[in-house]
């Protein structure tokens, strides 16, 4: 098989059109079309449907891809990691950050990485926690996640582990819970498609349908529904803490801890271009040790 022939079959797959991939690899379009099509007579079977409106993947073709993806990622991960030992770092880095989570302290990182390598693009979009899109539009995803992360045959590194607590206005909760299920008595202010719980029981995980009062995809909405009394709600400690300190939430006494919230670093290929590696370096480098998040630990949450 030619690698190269294999190369422009998956960038007419992925660009979704011979036009738009003929322009990306700056060949001909009737040239790229050839090209495909004696790849598909090589292999013996169609691997685009092709009509005068859209372009599709046969069975075959999506097979093909799904299987040639990740060896094309590494040997581009390859050549760009031997291009970059002859220059600086460049190129667009586009990252996919959860918002409302450690949004300060990812400016703050962000604009010292842009000062720093000054030959890389930075671009960065926000998601909450139920809309996530798809990673392969991106170079790296900072992934949030509670029990376990999501199947799937990317990379994912844990790279930060933050306490979480249950709160609500002051006075809300007169008294320490005895039993987790006494939970499901309270109104709860939920994010999106998250109806459960999960606490830590020794090695278990005990999870507890919560009641919700109101379902709001904002964190930051959440946590400010609850200090109006809209209900309890659960969050990083980090997050509340200026809350608590103000006295307009106040910690719901608990039998068990909640699962950590834990982000992870997550990629495609492990043949990572320069710019990513690099930016990956920054990060670890100064978030933790730089003291901006006290008590909270790199790895520290559960495995991939």
């Amino acid at each position: 098989m030619n690698l190269e022939d294999l190369r422009l079959f998956a960038a007419v797959a992925r660009a979704g059109s011979f036009s738009a991939a003929a322009r990306a690899l700056g060949m001909p379009k009737g040239t790229l079309s050839r090209r495909v099509a004696a790849f598909e007579r090589y292999l013996g079977a169609r691997m685009i449907h092709r009509t005068t409106r859209r372009l599709s993947l046969s069975e075959d073709g999506r097979r093909l891809l799904a299987a040639a993806a990740p060896l094309l990622d590494e040997l581009e991960g390859l050549g760009e990691e031997f291009r970059s030992l002859q220059r600086e770092p460049a190129g667009p880095l586009r990252l996919q950050v959860p918002a409302e989570l450690l949004t300060d302290e990812l400016a703050r990182l962000l604009t010292g990485f842009a000062r720093a390598y000054p030959g890389i693009a930075v671009e960065c979009d926000h998601y909450q926690r139920s809309a996530l899109a798809d990673p392969d539009r991106f170079d790296l995803t900072l992934l949030v996640y509670e029990w376990a992360l999501p199947a799937s045959d990317w990379i994912a590194v844990p790279f930060l582990s933050l306490r979480q607590g249950v709160f609500a206005a002051p006075g809300a909760v007169r008294e320490p819970l005895v039993s987790l299920q006494r939970l499901q008595h309270l109104p709860a202010v939920l994010p999106v498609d998250e109806p459960l719980w999960h606490f830590r029981a020794g090695r278990r995980v005990e999870s507890v349908a919560m009641t919700p009062a109101l379902t709001l995809d904002s964190l930051a909405l959440r946590l400010r529904a609850a200090e109006l009394g809209g209900g309890i709600v659960k969050a990083p400690v980090l997050l509340a803490d200026a809350a608590v300190r103000a006295g307009r939430l106040a910690p719901v006494g608990l039998p068990r801890e909640p699962v950590a919230l834990s982000v992870a670093l997550f990629y495609r290929s492990r043949a990572l271009p320069a710019r990513v590696r690099v930016f990956i370096d920054y990060l670890q480098t100064n978030l933790v040790a730089s003291g901006a998040l006290p008590g909270e630990r790199v790895g520290d949450g559960p495995a991939p």
